[in-house]
């Protein structure tokens, strides 16, 4: 696949992973764990829900992205170490980070159209 091709799939990989998170779903696709009660209390004077959807800044959502994208490979990523730092601990209290089967089942029809298209371009090659 195509440079252009491979950060589409990771931008759509990346808005898959966003929605579920707003959703407060871990990487099997389940409720995450609960937040603390100090933190859901926190959440709450602030006007956010308190549920864990990593959204109560932005900034954690704001970090995720494509950081390479080349032909054959893509790599999402946070933009900087204090997000990378900030997405390893909310990863181990509530296993949210990643790419869960539901948000690799949003992205599936972009890849396989991609695929069908450069299936397509190497027969036009092959026979012209």
């Amino acid at each position: 696949m195509s440079a252009s091709q491979m950060s589409a799939l990771g931008d759509a990989t990346v808005t898959a992973m966003k929605a579920r998170w707003v959703k407060g779903l871990d990487v099997k696709d389940q409720p995450a764990a609960p937040l603390s009660r100090g933190y859901a209390a926190r959440k709450r004077r602030l006007g956010a829900k308190a549920q864990p959807d990593l959204r109560l800044t932005g900034q954690l959502q704001a970090a995720l992205g494509v950081r390479l994208a080349e032909a054959g490979r893509c790599r999402i990523g946070f933009a900087d170490s204090q997000s990378t730092i900030k997405a390893y601990v909310n990863h181990q209290l509530r296993n949210q980070i990643g790419i869960s089967d539901g948000d690799a089942a949003q992205v599936r029809p972009l890849a396989v159209s991609f695929l069908i298209e450069n299936v397509r371009a190497s027969i036009q090659s092959v026979a012209a």
